[in-house]
């Protein structure tokens, strides 16, 4: 049974349709990591000279050892609009945030103005 950490189940459930997937790099030609998963030498190793890439679900590559990629000739991929929809909700939210924040503002000065004229 395949486990993809922090892959979405869609997104697995896609690739799964195209690709057998596995546990273990071991024989692979290819691999989708995560950036739990510390893609170095050992890993590259491995997983065999069969290797051709490295598809990080990430949109960084911190956890992929570039210099031992390129040594074994892998190619390495990320997915840089993987958090696209993430940020824009954070941004939302905040906005959101902001504008409660606005009006708990708002209402304070209301609220300190009346309680001034009533006293």
């Amino acid at each position: 049974m395949h486990e993809a950490a922090g892959v979405p189940a869609e997104v697995e459930q896609e690739l799964a349709d195209a690709f057998e997937l596995v546990d273990v790099p071991e024989g692979a030609d290819g691999v989708i990591t995560t950036p739990a998963i510390p893609v170095d030498a050992a890993f590259l190793d491995a997983a065999g000279p069969q290797l051709r890439i490295v598809a990080n679900y990430a949109v960084g590559l911190d956890n992929i050892d570039l210099a031992a990629t390129r040594e074994r000739r892998v190619v390495v991929s990320n997915t840089p609009g993987v958090l696209t929809n993430t940020t824009a909700e954070h941004a939302e939210h905040a906005d959101n945030d902001a504008d409660t924040a606005a009006a708990f503002h708002a209402l304070t000065e209301v609220q300190d103005s009346l309680l001034w004229l009533r006293a």
